[in-house]
């Protein structure tokens, strides 16, 4: 979400410091990212059904969407291969710096209610693994407060 601001100050020679993207480094024997993504959807209202052309609409706009360039200025890695594929993702900076690497690293987080933004190990990632990935606590600081966190969790769940 940085990446459009880091690459307009860049280019307005605003931005004070230099900068570069990589993928997450090898910890231990596993190459994998979690990641997640964005998605569309469609409700169901059983209720209030939407229209065969509505939905037919909804899809269009949806199958357009999905093939645009224009949102992977955010830093985002494209799901659809071809624009992943395209030469003008492969020419975007910084993308081009982490992303070919990043989208083979990719795992999507498990479907379970502990994950994702709203869920419970976000903040304790947040707040102790992230800063301890970034140097700016050590590593055994980063694991004791994010392993207390999660037992302080586990033990709400008794």
């Amino acid at each position: 979400w940085e990446v459009p601001t880091l690459v307009d100050l860049q280019k307005g020679a605003k931005l004070p410091f230099e900068y570069g993207i990589t993928a997450l480094p090898k910890f231990f024997d596993n190459q994998k990212t979690w990641a997640d993504s964005h998605q569309l959807a469609i409700p169901n209202n059983e209720k209030n059904p939407e229209s065969p052309e509505k939905i037919a609409a909804v899809l269009k706009f949806i199958a357009y969407f999905v093939k645009q360039i224009a949102w992977a200025g955010g830093g985002h890695i494209p799901a659809y291969l071809p624009v992943q594929d395209s030469e003008a993702y492969k020419q975007m900076v910084p993308n081009n710096e982490y992303s070919t690497q990043a989208a083979k690293d990719v795992e999507f987080e498990p479907a379970l209610p502990i994950f994702g933004v709203g869920g419970p190990t976000f903040a304790p990632i947040s707040n102790f693994l992230v800063p301890a990935v970034n140097g700016q606590i050590s590593v055994d600081q980063g694991m004791k407060g994010f392993v207390g966190e999660l037992e302080k969790f586990a033990k709400q769940q008794q």
